[in-house]
């Protein structure tokens, strides 16, 4: 997740706005493969809220989330 986060400042900063959709950070990052929950291998969620003003990526399985930049789990964590 914290690498779609980066993904996700680097497409704004191209584009002008944050990517729509974790399929569209994966192609301006040049990735093949999506990045997913390693547990799970389910695909992260990347949704635009507040009208495209910010951003939230989940994993599917429940391990957290970052939105707009700020991570819910804590330095020390799992997650």
């Amino acid at each position: 997740m914290n690498t779609l986060c980066t993904n996700q400042a680097t497409f704004a900063i191209v584009h002008g706005n944050w990517a729509a959709t974790t399929e569209e950070l994966d192609e301006t990052s040049g990735r093949i493969w999506p990045l997913s929950c390693p547990e799970t291998g389910d695909s992260y969620i990347n949704e635009l809220r507040d009208s495209g003003d910010s951003y939230i990526i989940s994993c599917p399985a429940g391990h957290g989330s970052i939105e707009t930049g700020r991570r819910s789990w804590s330095e020390g964590s799992s997650e």
